[in-house]
């Protein structure tokens, strides 16, 4: 789902990572821009994640930062 500039994802705990790295990947560097203007853009397009079980609790995380970032399910609503 798209909730104004934000997309929202919903998938496995164990796989988060691996989805995480190629969604922000591809919105960093979206194939389909650079196919059209045919050249690198001129600023560096910047995506952030968050996960969380509830809105209320979201851990935030980057490209850079994904192989820090712990996240621990947080059952509680």
């Amino acid at each position: 789902g798209d909730i104004h500039d934000a997309l929202l994802f919903q998938v496995r705990a164990d796989v988060w990572k691996k989805w995480a790295r190629m969604i922000l990947g591809i919105m960093e560097r979206p194939p389909a821009v650079f196919k059209l203007i045919q050249m690198e853009p001129p600023v560096r397009l910047k995506a952030e994640g968050k996960i969380g079980t509830h809105w209320g609790s979201k851990l935030e995380f980057s490209l850079e930062s994904l192989d820090e970032v712990e996240y621990v399910e947080d059952r509680a609503a």
